[in-house]
């Protein structure tokens, strides 16, 4: 399989660290006190690792979207490889937090990663829709080296102590490779439930997994089965590591109590592998999502599915302590998913739904370093309510928003330049890039000005969704009930439409090349609508019905003709300027997103499985097959947009994907 593996000035990543050129952000666009800026000019730029693709555009970047669920250090250049649902892998520079790369791994999701001992290959495991593979990667390239193609979901990867072979289990299985050549060893399938968890043992001897009431451990060399470790908390375990001697096991479990919601219970038990007897255990009141062995061996740490982790000292001295000694921990009020340790124990990274974050293991400090995330692609109403994604006219910013917070980022040096809280998620570009305008709290709209940095909040719609620029002086808002236009100079109200399906959010905004009309999408469900208002006369020319699910349904062609994905009368429909029905040469099935570059020449069309293909015009000729998009990879929520000189391309697959192609 051969991959394509290059230096790019325009990869985007959603994090504090800066990758390709130099950083020149906006006048008034300070980063957040919580990040630390990089100064792009001492670093190389990151490689991007992508499948190939045939055609004018090549997969560039990518934002994390949601929870990571893999996170490992690499001691022998401080780094941090960061797995993510959505199938890729970034590795970043655990001091500064500067790309060093972007692998993508799998189309679909990444389950679990691990390094070669000599932390010159990285493994992943993970799905490709239909498909499951583990793979190897050059940790330095992010080069491709194998695939190994697998019967079932995966669970877990992890090397051997001296790196020569992989050990995959999968939810049926468990399974061992060469590293040399991928070859199959030997796999053990007397399976009796859905493995959940499973480990290897540091001196790579031995496979632990979690197998019905019991924990089984299977010798690495061949597979055969070794004894059974009885775990009397068998129900309720989620996750399982082995001590540093090889001779316990520690498990971590669901949180509960018969006794109330509130009341410890146990949720982490250190057990002897040899008698099945508990050396310790620990309670509490939070599920454990994740623990680590400290490279000492005498420290846990816990990642909790809610409210951060804490570290527990359980040896001292080569001993087993009588009881585990609580001795730090952090309240976040987010779940957390992955926790790792760096190489002498110092470090500990946790993984959240919005950041990765650094801390001094030793101490309850706040982080010392927060690598952003995005924790979805939606506005504060929900993915039917907005969260804009939208390009700058240059085509060298993105805005990016999430929940109640919009993120402005710049393509070309990776840099989050701004965070604007209580913005709804919501936000747009003046046509000359002066000025951006957000949500603001309690019905406001915020003008940001990037001469002065000042800043103008005027009243606008109720339960803002949308907004764009008609023009240079004037831009519209949109709510649930209403249309506002309002100078783009003080934000004063102009006109006022009302919107017919009241209660709705009008979640995506669409206006004519001539800015004379503007297409309003509302969701709900088979009820849902496209209204094509006149901005000039105030009146609604004519209302497209269908099920409109994604952010981008429609699009005016420059002679003010509207093309509308999943329209009541078929996929991929083309209305006349009062509404008639008009013909179409190509017209594909399941066509749910759309999106057409500034001369009309290529048209981007997505169907309901997340697949993206860019066309020739309206003439159903496909130029180049962007393949799918997961994990999300429904019409729900997705987003195609094309910047105004065509160089670059974004695209969601729901709420947890955000993929940039850039022009070769």
């Amino acid at each position: 399989m051969t991959r394509s593996t290059f230096f790019c000035p325009s990869v985007l990543f959603v994090s504090v660290a800066v990758g390709c050129g130099s950083s020149v952000e906006p006048a008034f666009l300070d980063a957040p006190s919580s990040d630390a800026v990089v100064d792009a000019s001492t670093h190389a730029p990151p490689f991007v690792s992508a499948p190939p693709s045939d055609g004018p555009y090549a997969l560039c970047g990518a934002i994390g979207v949601g929870t990571l669920s893999s996170i490992e250090f690499d001691p022998t250049r401080d780094a941090l490889a960061l797995g993510t649902y959505a199938g890729f892998v970034r590795l970043v520079d655990a001091n500064d937090g500067h790309q060093l790369g972007l692998i993508f791994a799998h189309a679909h999701g990444l389950i679990s990663l691990a390094y070669s001992p000599d932390r010159t290959l990285l493994a992943t495991a993970g799905t490709d829709f239909d498909a499951r593979h583990v793979r190897l990667w050059s940790s330095t390239t992010g080069e491709l080296v194998r695939s190994i193609a697998l019967a079932s979901d995966p669970v877990a990867v992890a090397f051997v102590a001296d790196g020569s072979a992989l050990i995959v289990t999968q939810r049926n299985a468990v399974s061992r490779y060469r590293v040399r050549d991928g070859g199959h060893e030997w796999t053990f399938r007397q399976v009796e439930h859905r493995i959940d968890a499973s480990a290897v043992s540091p001196d790579g001897s031995t496979v632990a997994f979690l197998n019905g009431p019991g924990i089984s451990l299977l010798r690495s060399s061949d597979g055969s089965p070794g004894p059974t470790v009885t775990d009397s908390f068998a129900r309720n375990r989620r996750t399982i590591a082995f001590s540093r001697d090889g001779a316990s096991l520690v498990v971590g479990y669901q949180y509960y109590s018969p006794d109330g919601p509130r009341a410890p219970a146990v949720i982490a038990r250190v057990i002897d592998i040899a008698t099945s007897a508990t050396r310790m255990q620990i309670e509490g009141v939070r599920s454990v999502n994740a623990l680590r062995v400290s490279p000492s061996g005498d420290d846990l740490a816990i990642a909790f599915e809610y409210r951060g982790y804490e570290r527990w000292s359980v040896r001292r001295d080569g001993q087993w302590l009588p009881r585990a000694e609580r001795q730090a921990g952090i309240d976040i009020d987010q779940e957390s998913r992955a926790i790792a340790f760096d190489r002498d124990g110092t470090q500990i990274a946790l993984s959240s739904a919005d950041a990765v974050r650094l801390f001094d293991a030793r101490s309850s400090s706040p982080a010392r370093r927060t690598l952003e995330s995005i924790s979805v692609l939606q506005g504060a109403l929900g993915w039917g309510g907005g969260g804009s994604v939208e390009l700058s006219p240059d085509g060298r910013e993105l805005l990016v928003g999430s929940r109640d917070t919009l993120h402005l980022l710049s393509v070309a040096t990776q840099d989050t330049l701004r965070r604007f809280e209580r913005s709804r998620g919501v936000g747009a570009f003046s046509p000359d890039q002066r000025t951006i305008v957000t949500g603001g709290a309690n019905g406001q709209l915020a003008l940001w000005r990037r001469s002065d940095g000042s800043s103008r909040e005027v009243p606008t719609v109720s339960d803002l969704a949308s907004v764009t620029f008609i023009d240079g002086s004037r831009l519209v808002a949109a709510g649930r009930d209403a249309l506002v236009v309002h100078s783009a100079e003080d934000g004063a109200q102009q006109r006022r439409f009302t919107l017919a399906r009241r209660g709705l959010p009008a979640f995506d905004l669409q206006l004519s090349k001539d800015a004379t009309r503007i297409a309003v999408s509302t969701y709900g469900g088979l009820g849902g609508a496209i209204d094509v208002f006149d901005l000039r006369s105030n009146a609604q020319v004519f209302s497209v019905a269908g099920n409109f699910r994604s952010r981008s349904n429609s699009v005016f062609l420059r002679d003010g003709r509207l093309l509308v994905a999943s329209s009541a009368a078929g996929s991929l429909a083309l209305f006349g300027t009062t509404g008639e029905r008009l013909p179409l040469d190509a017209s594909p099935p399941s066509i749910t997103t759309v999106a057409l570059s500034t001369d009309e020449q290529s048209l981007l069309a997505s169907t309901s499985n997340g697949s993206t293909t860019i066309q020739r015009g309206l003439t159903g000729a496909v130029v180049q097959d962007l393949g799918r998009i997961g994990p999300s990879a429904t019409s729900s929520g997705n987003i195609l947009r094309i910047s105004a000189d065509g160089s670059r391309i974004v695209r969601t697959g729901g709420q947890s994907t955000l993929q940039l192609w850039c022009r070769r």
